[in-house]
């Protein structure tokens, strides 16, 4: 059973919570501009956003997923949307080099990785604004990392 999960860890990517100095500058400084946009709308930072790392997209460079949910709750529109959970989430994929870039910036109420067509995906949990069909409370939009380091959107579920 150990090996089983380890291997799924290996195949996933294992998830790791970061630590504030861990991170890369980068990040650290999106990290350091929300708590100032926070400040300045007249709000309190509060908890600290969940920072992870993982290889999201498979190149076996660790990139990183700073999702700022129930950051900055006080000062409203700030880190999060509305009263479900539709949070500020921002992605940073890892370079060989060991920098990262900034890649992707979205609102989601969670989010987790999976992979679809055999290849790493990253799934959002959406609210019905984004979902095709309203009747839905939550609908899933899914994205998978192509081989040639392309990002392709798949249709919602």
């Amino acid at each position: 059973m150990l090996r089983v999960l380890l291997a799924l860890m290996l195949l996933f990517g294992a998830p790791f919570a970061a630590h504030a100095n861990e991170v890369p500058e980068r990040v650290q400084r999106f990290l350091d501009e929300a708590r100032n946009n926070c400040l300045k709308a007249g709000g309190t930072p509060g908890a600290a956003p969940k920072i992870t790392s993982l290889d999201l997209n498979g190149d076996g460079h660790p990139d990183w997923i700073v999702h700022y949910e129930g950051y900055c709750l006080t000062a409203p529109n700030q880190s999060c949307a509305g009263p479900r959970g539709n949070c500020v989430i921002e992605i940073f994929l890892g370079q060989p080099d060991g920098s990262v870039r900034f890649f992707l910036m979205q609102s989601t109420i969670s989010w987790r990785t999976d992979r679809i067509l055999g290849r790493p995906a990253l799934i959002f949990h959406r609210p019905n604004d984004f979902c095709r069909d309203r009747k839905q409370q939550i609908c899933d939009e899914r994205y998978i990392f192509e081989r040639n380091g392309g990002f392709r959107h798949l249709p919602y579920r």
